[in-house]
């Protein structure tokens, strides 16, 4: 294998007990011949998950006799939202700034690449809180080589220490400013999604480190950017030890939207920050409310297929 380094910032790699994903996303990553690698693993909750677990360490340690892994091991189980946290925390401070995948993200090749050259053209504008791989409407063209979204995808990101450190904390206090606050969500249809979400974190109803990073996100007016074609695909929607996402139709739509991503330009230069509302609106119905011809159109067909 070709030991030239393709991926110059630092990749951080969180993993728990997904056997079935978990070599898949390790091996594409190795692929790319990231400059540094560090993975973490979540400690087991159950026995079954001491085995996966266990097998997945092992599969790593076997990894690291041709790669060089920074490991982490937790003995203990911190939990999804703890574990991510701290985990980006520890080494972001360490390394300044990190492309982040999860154990059930599968990148392109030109997510890295994307994430690198984004990481270096916005490192000084503070505006910019984090760089996305993830397009969920597969593919978008405007005049922009790449878009500026108010919304967070956390499926393949990356960001800076400045940014990651300076988020806005989800309080009781912060909520009820935000609920208050003019211009950060277009619509009451939008803000009462979020709104929701916010609190079910607040109460302990919902285990999610992502929406803690989407409140500062609106909080802060800061911006996403995302790439004009989608660069990685979520292999454990409908797996059964997924935490939040179980859903084989978005798998489906993945697969397809991924296959595009041959067309999306690495080598980028700054431009404008130009907030398309087109984009944002479309992303808005695909995501959230799910109400777009495209989505409905899709799952008529999937549905007939499942008939036949």
């Amino acid at each position: 294998m070709d030991k030239k380094t393709y991926i110059d910032t630092p990749v951080l790699f969180l993993t728990f007990n997904k056997k079935d994903t978990t070599p898949r996303v390790l091996n594409k990553i190795l692929e790319c011949n990231p400059k540094k690698l560090i993975v973490t693993s979540d400690g087991p909750r159950t026995k079954e998950d001491e085995d996966s677990i266990n097998f997945l360490r092992n599969f790593i340690d076997k990894k690291s006799e041709f790669f060089e892994i920074e490991k982490q091991y937790n003995e203990e189980n911190l939990g999804l939202k703890k574990m991510v946290s701290s985990s980006i925390t520890k080494y972001i401070n360490k390394y300044k700034r990190l492309i982040i995948v999860e154990d059930d993200v599968l990148p392109s090749k030109k997510f890295f690449k994307f994430c690198d050259n984004m990481l270096d053209i916005y490192q000084n504008e503070q505006r910019i809180n984090l760089i996305s791989g993830f397009n969920y409407l597969g593919v978008y063209l405007n005049k922009n080589a790449h878009q500026f979204s108010r919304f967070t995808d956390i499926w393949g990101w990356a960001t800076w220490d400045d940014r990651w450190n300076n988020k806005q904390a989800l309080t009781s206090e912060s909520l009820s400013k935000i609920k208050s606050k003019e211009n950060v969500f277009h619509s009451e249809e939008e803000k009462k999604y979020f709104v929701s979400n916010f609190e079910k974190v607040l109460n302990h109803d919902l285990d999610s480190w992502a929406f803690e990073l989407v409140f500062s996100n609106f909080y802060n007016s800061r911006l996403s950017v995302l790439p004009n074609f989608n660069l990685t695909k979520n292999i454990g929607l409908g797996n059964k030890n997924s935490t939040h996402t179980k859903n084989k139709f978005k798998y489906l739509i993945q697969t397809l939207n991924i296959r595009l991503s041959i067309f999306q330009k690495t080598d980028l230069n700054s431009q404008k920050i130009n907030v398309d509302n087109k984009f944002n609106q479309k992303y808005l119905n695909r995501v959230i409310f799910k109400n777009t011809k495209y989505n409905t159109f899709v799952y008529r067909v999937l549905k007939l297929l499942r008939k036949a």
